[in-house]
């Protein structure tokens, strides 16, 4: 029988790239960029990133899951014409489900590991087209 635990690790791809690599001033390269989806999850993009992409008047899709999102930033981008926002495991509590409720293009919601309480759920009743919601 063969054993591989002498075998060398193969080496890493010079295009890896860590997400957590990816901070709030690099946003500035792409916030004039016409994108309709961003994906910036598992990064340290935080409030002062989202303030640099609210330039973004396109985005119809955007993922700041496990990011460094508060609910100060999220009320930054709701003027976004949203359909899809994915921000689970960020530091959103109830003022930002509040925030949310103005963005009335959002059809789905992910809030796993949020930090709003039952109490901010009201706030999503406004969202007129929302047809999918993520909670847990």
């Amino acid at each position: 029988m063969w054993s591989t635990a002498l075998l060398p690790a193969p080496p890493t791809p010079r295009w890896a790239n860590d997400a957590r690599s990816f901070v709030d001033e690099g946003m500035s390269r792409i916030a004039d960029l016409p994108l309709e989806e961003l994906y910036i999850d598992g990064t340290h993009v935080g409030d002062t990133g989202l303030m640099i992409l609210s330039r973004m008047k396109t985005l119809t899709r955007l993922d700041l899951g496990d990011s460094s999102v508060t609910s100060n930033g999220i009320c930054m981008i709701k003027q976004f014409p949203l359909r899809k926002l994915n921000i689970s495991g960020d530091k959103v509590h109830n003022d930002g489900l509040k925030c949310l409720s103005q963005i009335k293009t959002l059809t789905e919601l992910d809030l796993e590991s949020c930090e709003a309480t039952e109490d901010g759920l009201q706030f999503l009743a406004k969202l007129p087209v929302l047809a999918g919601l993520r909670l847990g």
